[in-house]
């Protein structure tokens, strides 16, 4: 369960800090605005070796006394018959386990059982800061790691949420939030939005506060159309196993794809099956052993995982199929860089795939297809607010994406009015940020007026000066000026071949031009840096596995929370360490099986 949330806090953009909350809430950083977009996200994360530690003692509810112990959250009261009588008794909701209901009793019985519930499992949740800072460069950092109790309710996770960006002072900075699709997510957002709007300050207004993961909804389609070769993916899958827990199997399989002159430099992979893209990478490894597999089981007996011609040709379909939602997924995944801007782009190619596959002639193509155009347009049917401002504000594509998208999208007679919708949206967020300017710089002149004490004037002098002001006003008005959002759309798109060869940097584009774009830049900062996927969260969160574990478990909520937020301040000066991170999680999966070659000469 991963969420994200999009908030200010321009005190986090000094990235070798490590100061307290209350520190960090009284620093002032040169040049940040007050209301700089970042991103905050809360991930759940199994933590089974940390087993909760619960020693209160709490009477019955006969009592009188309220239950304040949270090993209730973990308990029902239940009536059972025993020798024809009902006796009300307590059972565990994780492993169904009944104790004896005492009135009046300690809770000390019911937390040894806990520490012990082999399906008991006590959540984490995580904090982590995305922003651009004060050099336009994309930042992350984790700012809380705290314990979840059961039930992972939307009451509950939204309760950790404001405990967290209370205690670091941004409640009133709050933007957006990400999550993945969950009803308890849902109704958590819904609590984090009536909070925030009632304070008046939810950054956007509101405007696109709940953005759905994209990648797991990328998942959610890939694994509608997979489906229909299910037979195949086990076939592949327990071959793969088959050769993985012999040695002696593996080695005759690469001495059988030597013979046939297949390099053994690629891995044969398994997969998980909730992640479509190493159920991907598995069947890219199959295909590329083709020969050897079908060779292999003509000599072991045992080995009753062959593929028949036809479940190899859908097996290839599919692979070549699904290339565009793999490009689409590793755009999504970016670190690195802004992604609210490429989302728009990425699901038309997405959508347009789907709608070829869902035409075409190949009756498998248009049976795996058509549950996916069905979840797709369940999620992605109306394209989203977010999406489309992020894209105009693109310099190599603004108000073109939309038009060009909305074309394919959607019915011909709707696509004027969507396009008007949008525009509209992005002019009146624009309105807004340009009065918030206007009132900010008012604020400051009279507060520097006030600290020169200039002498006052005569009111002859005063009326003289109101007339001059006047005229030079009326003058002005006489030529209509065009506003920021106004030149920045008529102007023609950013021309990337016209620039030296490498990938855009869309930052640094706004950063050279914040001059001529004050307002809409930073619009810009705060919509460019606002994540569409916690896939970033989820590779970083994987450090907690390697913290504890049921070796080592005996560290206290407080220090698991320095070492994971220590460690991820110090290496988030160094993009080396965060690919090195993400590499890591990819070989904690030890999803590759290296095909081994004997010294055999083959000749």
């Amino acid at each position: 369960m991963v969420h994200e949330l999009s908030s200010s806090l321009p005190q986090l953009a000094q990235p070798n800090s490590m100061s307290s909350p209350k520190e960090v809430e009284n620093q002032n950083t040169p040049i940040v605005v007050a209301d700089e977009s970042l991103s905050v996200d809360l991930q759940e994360e199994k933590d089974a070796a940390d087993a909760p530690t619960i020693e209160e003692e709490v009477n019955f509810s006969k009592s009188g006394r309220k239950r304040k112990s949270k090993v209730w959250n973990a308990f029902v009261e239940v009536e059972v018959k025993e020798k024809g009588k009902l006796v009300q008794k307590l059972e565990c909701l994780y492993c169904k386990t009944r104790y004896k209901h005492v009135d009046g009793g300690p809770t000390s019985t019911l937390k040894r059982h806990l520490n012990s519930c082999p399906a008991f499992k006590k959540s984490k949740g995580k904090s982590q800061a995305h922003y651009v800072d004060a050099d336009w460069r994309l930042q992350k950092r984790i700012i809380s790691f705290i314990d979840l109790a059961p039930p992972h309710s939307g009451e509950v996770i939204s309760d950790g949420i404001i405990e967290c960006v209370m205690k670091w002072g941004i409640q009133d900075k709050i933007g957006t939030i990400t999550l993945d699709n969950a009803s308890s997510n849902d109704k958590a957002a819904d609590i984090l939005k009536s909070n925030f709007l009632e304070r008046g300050k939810l950054q956007f207004e509101g405007l696109f506060f709940h953005v759905r993961c994209c990648a797991h909804i990328l998942n959610l389609v890939v694994q509608d159309g997979l489906k229909v070769i299910d037979g195949c993916l086990v076939k592949i899958r327990e071959g793969v196993k088959y050769f993985r827990k012999s040695p002696g199997r593996l080695l005759k399989f690469g001495e059988i794809a030597i013979s046939l002159g297949i390099k053994t430099r690629r891995s044969l992979c398994t997969d998980v099956k909730t992640r479509w893209n190493s159920t991907h990478r598995m069947l890219e490894s199959a295909l590329y052993y083709k020969s050897a597999f079908h060779h292999y089981a003509s000599r072991d007996p045992n080995f009753a995982w062959e593929l028949e011609p036809e479940q190899w040709a859908s097996a290839s379909k599919v692979c070549n199929f699904l290339e565009v939602f793999l490009g689409a997924t590793n755009i999504f995944s970016g670190t690195m860089y802004p992604t609210a801007n490429l989302l728009l782009v990425e699901i038309f190619n997405v959508k347009k795939e789907i709608c070829e596959a869902y035409q075409s002639s190949d009756a498998f193509l248009r049976e795996m297809s058509e549950p996916m155009f069905e979840k797709f347009d369940k999620y992605w049917g109306e394209v989203g607010v977010l999406m489309s401002i992020a894209s105009i504000l693109d310099p190599r594509f603004k108000l073109a994406s939309v038009e060009y998208a909305f074309k394919e999208l959607y019915p011909v007679y709707e696509v004027d009015k969507r396009v008007k919708d949008v525009t509209n949206k992005l002019r009146a967020l624009y309105d807004k940020y340009a009065k918030d300017r206007v009132a900010s710089k008012a604020a400051a002149t009279t507060s520097s007026m006030t600290a020169a004490s200039a002498p006052a004037e005569s009111s002859s002098r005063s009326r003289k000066k109101e007339d001059f002001m006047a005229f030079v006003k009326a003058r002005g008005g006489e030529k209509s000026t065009k506003t920021e959002l106004e030149v920045y759309l008529e102007e023609p798109v950013f021309n990337e071949e016209e620039q030296d060869k490498g990938q855009f940097d869309i930052l640094l584009w706004w950063s050279q031009n914040c001059s001529k774009f004050p307002t809409l830049s930073k619009l810009a900062r705060d919509v460019l840096c606002i994540p569409i996927t916690t896939v970033a969260s989820e590779s970083a969160f994987s450090a907690g596995g390697r913290i504890l574990d049921d070796y080592r478990s005996s560290l206290t909520s407080d220090m698991v929370e320095l070492l994971i937020c220590g460690g991820d301040w110090i290496r988030a000066s160094s993009k080396y360490s965060v690919l090195t991170l993400l590499q890591s999680a990819k070989e904690e999966e030890n999803l590759e099986i290296l095909v081994p070659v004997s010294n055999l000469v083959i000749s």
